[in-house]
C-alpha cells in the first residue's frame, strides 16, 4: 500500500506521525493470508486542527469498521464523523458517531465539536473543494461548522487497531495475541494517542472507551502492571498515569447497535463524565 510506504514527514524524531500508528497495528497482525494489507487504515491516527491549543476528549474504537474500499476511500481524505441528518459514504458514520457525539454533549452542555471544525473557514472550503465527495454537501457541511466551531472540547477519535474490518470477533482473529509485541499492546496504543495530542500542545480532559472488549483488554493491561486500582472487578473509569500526568480513562460498551449500552448505565456514565469535566 502506497501510504505504508511512503517516507515520514520531516519532523523531529521523537514526533509521532499517522504512519507510526498503521505500522504499530501491523506488527500484532498475523502474518498469513488472513488479513489484506489493503484492509488497513490509510489515513492512521490525524489530529485535524488549526494549531491552536485545544482541550480535547478522546474517544477510543478497537478499529474502523468499513473494508478495503473504504480504506481507499479515505486517502488525503478528512473524515467529517457524524453530520446531523446528513450521511455521506465514506466521510460520515452517523450510526456510530452520533451516538458519541450526543453522549458527549449531554455531559458538556452541548460544548463539544469534531477536530475538523477547529479549521479556518478557508481550510473548510478548501478541503470541500479538493474532495469531490464533499461537493454537493457544501451548504450542509458549512452549516454545521458555523455552528459547533467556537464549541470548547473536541472529540478526537482514535483506534487500537487500524484496520478496516466490520466483523469485530473476524478482526480479533488476526491478532497475534500470544505475540511479543501484544504485550501491553492496549496501553502502548493508548499513549501513543496522548503522546500525539499533547505533543502539539493540547489538553487532553477525558479518555472514553465506548466499546466493551477494548474497555476489558485495557483495563486487564493497565491491572497487571501494577497500577493500585481495584483488582477483582472492572470499574466504571480509572485514572492512568503517563509522563507525569494523570488521566481518567472512562469505561463503557458500545453507545449503538444490537449491544448497546443501556438507558440507566448511558446515562450514569454521562453523569461521570459531566461531573469530572466540571471539576
Amino acid at each position: 500500500m502506497n501510504t505504508i510506504k511512503q517516507s515520514r514527514e520531516t519532523q523531529s524524531k521523537n514526533t509521532i506521525t499517522n504512519i507510526d500508528f498503521i505500522e504499530k497495528t501491523k506488527s500484532v497482525l498475523k502474518d498469513s493470508c488472513n488479513y489484506s494489507d489493503e484492509c488497513l487504515s490509510t489515513n492512521g491516527f490525524r489530529i485535524t486542527d488549526s494549531g491552536k491549543n485545544k482541550k480535547y476528549i478522546l474517544v477510543f474504537g478497537i478499529n474502523p469498521a468499513g473494508d478495503e474500499n473504504d480504506a481507499q476511500a479515505e486517502v488525503n481524505a478528512t473524515y467529517l464523523y457524524s453530520l446531523d441528518e446528513t450521511n455521506i459514504k465514506n466521510r460520515t458514520y452517523n450510526k456510530y458517531y452520533k451516538p458519541i457525539f450526543a453522549l458527549l454533549s449531554d455531559a458538556t452542555d452541548a460544548a463539544v465539536k469534531w477536530d475538523w471544525c477547529n479549521l479556518s473557514e478557508c481550510d473548510i472550503n478548501k478541503m470541500i473543494e479538493k474532495d469531490s465527495a464533499l461537493h454537493k454537501f457544501k451548504n450542509q457541511i458549512l452549516s454545521y461548522y458555523s455552528r459547533y466551531k467556537d464549541e470548547t472540547y473536541s472529540i478526537c477519535i482514535g483506534e487500537f487497531f487500524y484496520y478496516h474490518e466490520t466483523n469485530q470477533a473476524k478482526f480479533l482473529e488476526f491478532v497475534k495475541t500470544e505475540d511479543v509485541n501484544y504485550k501491553n499492546y492496549y496501553s502502548s496504543m493508548l499513549e501513543m494517542h496522548i503522546k500525539a495530542i499533547t505533543e502539539k500542545g493540547h489538553e487532553i480532559k477525558a479518555i472514553l472507551i465506548p466499546n466493551a472488549t477494548a474497555s476489558r483488554n485495557l483495563y486487564d493491561e493497565i491491572r497487571n502492571k501494577g497500577s493500585e486500582i481495584e483488582k477483582d472487578k472492572y470499574p466504571s473509569y480509572v485514572n492512568y498515569k503517563f509522563e507525569n500526568k494523570e488521566y481518567r480513562i472512562f469505561f463503557s460498551s458500545m453507545l449503538s447497535g444490537q449491544r448497546a449500552i443501556d438507558v440507566f448505565s448511558r446515562d450514569r456514565l454521562c453523569s461521570d463524565l459531566k461531573k469530572y469535566l466540571s471539576e
